[in-house]
């Protein structure tokens, strides 16, 4: 199997394991179980929990939402709390590539200028933050 290094040594698989079609929660339980046996590392599983109960070792990872006549508990709204931290740091990322970088595209042939095209986009959008957090005072001083 072919892994990534991420910037903090983490290695994270190329090819991930999605389960979403498999309706048995037992099923899908024996099935990870094979495929992290087998060396999958990453797996997509959260279409296939949305508003069902989750096999035994598992979390939810889903913005929890309130129905008519049943609001949100205070522990679904601390979830969501939670989740909505973390997504708003993604999605701020993405968004700003889309917007003011003119999208997250990549027309290249080969991995290695692929590659090239998202590390180069990565930077540019690092340096853009770094200067954002100058300007706006929120660099502590060393």
């Amino acid at each position: 199997m072919n892994y990534t290094t991420l910037n903090n040594g983490v290695q994270m698989p190329t090819i991930g394991f999605g389960v979403f079609q498999i309706r048995d929660a037992t099923t899908t339980q024996r099935v990870v179980e094979e495929a992290i046996e087998v060396g999958y590392r990453l797996i997509d599983t959260a279409e296939a929990y949305v508003g069902k109960s989750v096999p035994g070792g598992c979390r939810h990872h889903t913005i929890r939402r309130a129905f008519r006549n049943k609001p949100l508990t205070e522990t679904d709204k601390v979830i969501n709390r939670h989740i909505a931290k973390v997504r708003c740091r993604v999605e701020h990322v993405f968004g700003f590539i889309e917007t003011s970088m003119k999208g997250s595209i990549c027309r290249a042939i080969g991995k290695a200028r692929a590659k090239t095209n998202v590390t180069l986009t990565n930077l540019l959008y690092n340096i853009c933050r770094f200067e954002q957090i100058k300007r706006l005072g929120l660099l502590s001083r060393a």
